[in-house]
C-alpha cells in the first residue's frame, strides 16, 4: 500500500500539529503506524504532509481501515481497505461438484445427495436474469425511466460464506468487479421467506426479489448458485477471493441450507443454454457468400458515437433475393474497427424462400468491457460468452429449410453482462 497524505484545511485558522496513520484490521488489531511531525498544514489550502508505505501480505483475508487523524483535534478520515492472498485456492474440492447449468443427470445426483455449486451466469432462463450494477439508480426511475440497475445489495457478513471474504453487509468498493455488468437472478417464485445469501436491491418501482448467491436442498443434496461471472473474472483479487469463498464454504461442515429449492423451478430457469458455435477466424475466402455487410464501415466520423443508419454499412455482397435491416442504438469508427452497438441489437436478413445455409455474425468487445450476452436465432436460444479483444468472434448459425419458409431470419441480441453488444460483420452463406 502506497499513499500520499494530504490534508484539506478550510477552518478557522492554520494548524500546527502532527498528523498520525494507522492501518488497523476491523477487529481493532494495528498491522502499521506512523506519525508524521509537526506541520504547517496552512488554512485554506491542502497541504502534502507526507507518504506512507506498507507491504501487503496476508495468508487470511482481511477487511482493514487506513485511518488519518491529527490528535486533540477532530480531524480524522479513514478508508476501506481489503487485503487478500495472493493465490487462494480456485480448485473444486474432491466433495463438490462444480457445473454451469442443472442438466438432469445433475438433478438427480442432488436428489441422492450430491453437492453442487452452480457458476448459473451463462445459463439462466432470460425470464429471471436482471442486470447488476454497481453504480445505482440515477435520481429515481420516474424521473429517468428505463435505467437497468440495481441499489447495492445486502448479505449477512458473519454468514459461514464469508469466512473468506470479509465485508460490512452491504455494497462497498470490494464488491465492484465482482456484480458491476453482472447478472443476477429474480426469485419472485420462490417463497416469501426464501432469503438469498447475497441479495441486491431492486428499484422500489420495481420491488422484485433478487439473488446473487443462493442456496437451497433439493431432495437429499445440497445446492449453492452464483449468478455472477468470477470464473471469466479472476484476473481481479476480488472475484477470485469470492471464487475460491465459494468452493470452500461449499466443501465445509457449515453448508448446510434450511430451505428447499423447487427442482421444477430449478430445472426451468437453470438448464443448459445452446451453445453458439465461435470461431476467431472470418469465413469468407470461397467467394460463396450471398450476402455479406461490414457494418459502419463507411462512417467517415472516428472516435465518436453516431446514430446508427445503413447507409454507414459497406455491402460487399448482395445476391438477388438477399437484403437486411439492422436496429442498434448507435455507431463507432476508429483505427481499430467499426460496428453497431446496442442494449438490443436486432437483424433480419431477407432471403429465398426455404433457403438453408449459414449465417456468421462477429461480435466484438475491443476495448475489454467484459461483454457477453444472450442470442435468440429463429426462436432458438444461445448464450453469447465474454469476447474480449479486438479480433473479434465469430458466431455461427446453422438455418434449416423451415426456419427461411418466411423468407426471412431474425437474430436478437441482449448483453448479459458489459454496456452493450457490438456487431461488425455478418456474412451469409447458402448450402451447397
Amino acid at each position: 500500500l502506497e499513499a500520499e497524505i494530504q490534508v484539506s484545511n478550510f477552518s478557522a485558522d492554520g494548524i500546527k500539529l502532527p498528523v498520525e496513520w494507522k492501518l488497523a484490521r476491523n477487529d481493532g488489531k494495528i498491522i502499521k503506524q506512523g506519525t508524521f511531525g509537526q506541520s504547517a498544514i496552512k488554512q485554506g489550502i491542502v497541504t502534502d504532509v507526507g507518504e506512507i508505505s506498507v507491504a501487503l501480505k496476508t495468508d487470511t483475508p482481511l477487511g482493514c481501515k487506513l485511518i488519518v487523524e491529527i490528535p486533540g483535534t477532530s480531524y480524522a478520515n479513514s478508508w476501506p481497505i481489503w487485503i487478500y492472498p495472493t493465490a487462494p485456492s480456485t480448485d473444486t474440492p474432491a466433495s463438490v461438484e462444480m457445473v454451469d447449468a442443472l442438466d438432469a443427470k445433475t438433478l438427480q445426483r442432488l436428489q441422492s445427495g450430491g453437492t453442487v455449486l452452480l457458476m448459473a451466469a451463462n445459463n439462466m432462463d432470460k425470464s429471471i436474469v436482471l442486470k447488476n450494477t454497481f453504480m445505482p439508480v440515477y435520481w429515481s426511475q420516474g424521473w429517468f425511466p428505463g435505467q437497468k440497475k440495481t441499489l447495492g445489495l445486502l448479505c449477512d457478513p458473519a454468514h459461514p460464506l464469508f469466512a473468506q471474504f470479509p465485508n460490512e453487509g452491504f455494497c462497498d468498493w470490494q464488491w465492484n468487479d465482482i456484480i458491476n455488468n453482472s447478472t443476477t437472478a429474480i426469485l419472485d417464485d420462490l417463497p416469501a421467506d426464501y432469503l438469498p445469501l447475497v441479495q441486491p436491491i431492486d428499484d422500489f418501482h420495481y420491488n422484485r426479489k433478487l439473488g446473487s448467491i443462493f442456496e437451497g436442498r433439493i431432495g437429499k443434496g445440497k445446492l449453492l448458485i452464483c449468478t455472477s461471472a468470477l470464473r471469466d473474472r479472476l484476473g481481479s483479487p476480488a472475484c477470485r477471493q469470492l471464487y475460491s469463498a465459494l468452493l470452500a464454504y461449499a466443501a465445509s461442515d457449515a453448508f448446510k441450507p434450511s430451505q428447499t429449492l423447487p427442482a421444477e423451478w430449478l430445472a426451468k430457469n437453470f438448464s443448459p443454454q445452446e451453445k453458439a458455435v465461435v470461431s476467431s477466424k472470418s469465413p469468407v475466402g470461397s467467394g460463396t457468400a450471398a450476402l455479406w455487410v461490414q457494418v459502419a464501415d463507411k462512417a467517415a466520423q472516428s472516435n465518436q458515437n453516431l446514430p446508427y443508419k445503413p447507409s454507414l454499412d459497406a455491402v460487399r455482397t448482395s445476391a438477388d433475393g438477399y437484403g437486411y435491416s439492422l436496429s442498434a442504438n448507435g455507431a463507432w469508427k476508429d483505427d481499430g474497427g467499426c460496428f453497431a452497438f446496442g442494449k438490443k441489437i436486432k437483424l433480419t436478413i431477407d432471403l429465398p424462400k426455404g433457403v438453408e445455409g449459414t449465417l456468421y455474425v462477429r461480435f466484438n468487445d475491443w476495448n475489454d468491457n467484459g461483454r457477453s450476452g444472450k442470442i435468440s436465432f429463429e426462436n432458438r436460444d444461445y448464450d453469447l460468452g465474454v469476447h474480449a479483444g479486438k479480433e473479434g468472434t465469430w458466431i455461427q448459425f446453422k438455418t434449416m429449410r423451415e426456419d427461411a419458409l418466411d423468407k426471412r431470419l431474425q437474430l436478437t441480441a441482449i448483453p448479459a453482462s458489459g454496456p452493450n453488444l457490438q456487431i461488425d460483420e455478418f456474412i451469409f452463406i447458402p448450402a451447397d
